[in-house]
């Protein structure tokens, strides 16, 4: 795989299951990730990586930054075909997206079928993500979608906060941010400190 995503650009790999490249002027790095599924199988992930969009650790009590290679993240993210229609329940016209595990032939025989078919769609994603206008219309339009879009992580909410905050429209931002939050905090307060560090933040980006 490294071969080929290397020709649409992703020079750097993690020697495990990430491929990216540099940051640009707006902050982007784009990524592709492998993802080991249960079942003797695993698929791709593709997007973005914002190096001013921090995630938060599982306790809440900080926040995780993504500048470095070592810690380059999925923030804005698609699955491959297949692995949406699965996750969907839908049906599965895309069923080799899925890379068998169960033996080698089987591996080599999805993986090349994979290879053929996707880096070319790919290289067409990243040129046009690569700005934060069409990154905040791509989650919009997977809030729009919902279905497996509605799973991710991070939330659309909260990337949209950060996006709007960079662009340095700090209502737009404030407004996602709660949307995001209020309704957790309603279900569970403790994460009114991780709110907290949040906003603090995105006002810090917004300046």
């Amino acid at each position: 795989m490294t071969p080929a995503l290397n020709n649409i650009g992703l020079n750097k790999w993690d020697g495990k299951y990430t491929w990216y490249n540099d940051f640009n002027e707006s902050g982007i790095k784009h990524v592709v990730r492998y993802q080991v599924f249960k079942g003797f199988n695993g698929s791709f992930a593709y997007g973005n990586c914002f190096s001013f969009i921090p995630t938060t650790s599982n306790n809440g009590k900080k926040l995780i930054n993504h500048k470095t290679d070592k810690s380059t993240t999925l923030h804005l993210w698609e699955r491959l075909d297949g692995w949406k229609e699965s996750f969907e329940g839908t049906q599965r016209e895309n069923p080799y997206d899925k890379i068998s595990h169960w033996n080698e032939k089987d591996f080599r025989k999805t993986l090349d079928l994979v290879i053929k078919k996707y880096p070319k769609r790919l290289e067409n994603w990243f040129d046009e993500h690569n700005n934060i206008e069409q990154s905040i219309l791509t989650v919009k339009k997977q809030i729009d979608l919902g279905g497996s879009y509605d799973f991710n992580s991070p939330s659309q909410q909260y990337l949209l906060a950060f996006l709007y905050a960079y662009k340095g429209d700090i209502d737009t931002a404030y407004n996602y941010i709660q949307n995001y939050y209020n309704p957790i905090i309603d279900r569970n307060a403790d994460y009114k400190y991780e709110k907290e560090l949040v906003i603090d933040r995105i006002r810090k980006i917004s300046c």
